[in-house]
């Protein structure tokens, strides 16, 4: 029997075929596998169990600082070559300025780890707290800021975006 009679057997092609999916299926599997490990930008929560514990006490610490209507007001000025000048409003439930005793923002990139930066801003002489920062990629960033004054600390967020 030669081989063109012996493939035409059914009992010869149908494995055939069968396995040549599976291989398919397993080969495109394995490239999706090496993709996900090579581009993987490293984004993830190190203690989610501990992040969790404290997301309470987190709760009552904001619940508490609005009590006291503390507010963060920031505006970021692009300067052109992934730099930009923050200032920062730290004001009370009736518009005065607050001094605080550390007032420190954190550009913080959400989609790649690794380039973060933190800095801690001045106070000027119209109680305005501010600082420039130099950001090592354009792109999206978040802006997240802390004051601290005594033992109560407000904090803010705003996303906002860097040209290059």
């Amino acid at each position: 029997m030669n081989l063109i009679a012996r493939f035409r057997h059914p009992n010869v092609w149908i494995p055939s075929i069968f396995f040549a999916i599976f291989a398919v299926v397993i080969s495109v599997n394995a490239v999706m596998v090496y993709v996900g490990a090579v581009t993987w930008r490293g984004v993830e929560t190190r203690s989610s169990y501990a992040s969790g514990q404290v997301y309470n006490e987190r709760l009552a610490q904001e619940a508490q600082v609005r009590a006291l209507g503390w507010t963060l007001d920031a505006t970021v000025e692009d300067l052109g070559a992934q730099r930009a000048a923050v200032a920062v409003r730290f004001t009370d439930g009736e518009g005065y300025h607050l001094t605080a005793d550390i007032l420190r923002v954190a550009f913080v990139r959400p989609t790649q780890e690794g380039f973060d930066v933190i800095k801690d801003l001045s106070r000027n002489g119209s109680g305005v707290y501010e600082g420039a920062v130099e950001l090592p990629l354009p792109g999206l960033w978040e802006l997240r800021i802390a004051a601290r004054r005594g033992d109560d600390e407000a904090r803010a967020s705003k996303r906002l975006t860097v040209e290059p």
